[in-house]
């Protein structure tokens, strides 16, 4: 019998609390595809019982393997990067413990990093609202960033950056530059980075259901204040712009105009 070929791909998810994650795990579990690893991370930080409830659901979820981790965390990178580093797999996808998977979510991200010319593959979203409802997202099909992004800080032009829907991106990418574990932002700080360091695909579909609640554990206001806030002011990603841009990465960028202030 022919063994079946290593998975390609590796799902983290993270939560520092156990609300909403038996729907976010549902989601796992209702995947079409079974190639892919898994590892849940609780951050000890949080609320009691995500490790209970992980171990109550991972058998129903079919995968090449799974593991549990218990991250003493306190910032949503922190807990994340420790998913990363635990990954065996050359490409990593993660899943707040808040959001959910369409069935057919990582069936497609395992043919596109397999067939695609690509380092980063994200995908479009839907919004889950504070109720419950399910708000599409048209502009997340097909969003690419802005050049100019990186000199303006999109809070304060009201430019949506659709950057926490489905990501995977290739192992490397993360190793050089992993996400920040000193306070809140790191997403977009983390895909910042990333954009000017490989070809990114994008593929138009609403395969990540993105939960908009004001309590969100990404939403907690720190004492440093938010990481993009700080690093737009003092020019950061500006600079990092100039220093990292190269022709062969226009295809990751839009030619949008910048909104008037």
């Amino acid at each position: 019998m022919t063994a079946s070929p290593a998975p390609l791909l590796t799902v983290v998810v993270t939560a520092h609390h156990t609300r909403y994650l038996t729907e976010a795990m549902t989601s796992v579990a209702a995947q079409t595809s079974t190639g892919f690893d898994l590892v849940c991370c609780t951050d000890t930080t949080g609320s009691p019982g995500v490790t209970a409830l992980y171990d109550g659901l991972l058998p129903h979820v079919r995968c090449r393997e799974a593991r549990v981790l218990e991250v003493e965390g306190g910032t949503a990178g922190r807990v994340r990067n420790a998913g990363f580093a635990a990954a065996r797999t050359p490409w990593i996808a993660y899943l707040d413990g808040d959001d959910l998977l369409h069935p057919d979510a990582l069936a497609r991200l395992v043919h596109t990093v397999r067939h695609a010319e690509a380092d980063i593959v994200s995908t479009g979203m839907t919004r889950i609202t504070a109720d419950g409802r399910p708000e599409p997202w048209p502009q997340s099909l097909t969003y690419r960033p802005p050049r100019w992004i990186y000199r303006t800080d999109p809070d304060s032009v009201g430019h949506p950056t659709f950057f926490n829907q489905l990501l995977a991106i290739r192992r490397e990418l993360w190793e050089a530059h992993p996400f920040d574990e000193t306070t809140n932002g790191e997403d977009i700080d983390f895909m910042l980075h990333q954009l000017l360091a490989g070809r990114f695909h994008k593929l138009p579909e609403a395969l990540y259901g993105y939960r908009d609640t004001a309590g969100s554990f990404s939403k907690q206001e720190f004492p440093q204040g938010d990481l993009c806030t700080n690093r737009y002011r003092e020019g950061y990603y500006a600079d990092l712009f100039d220093l990292r841009y190269r022709p062969e990465l226009a295809a990751n960028f839009s030619d949008e105009p910048e909104p008037a202030r």
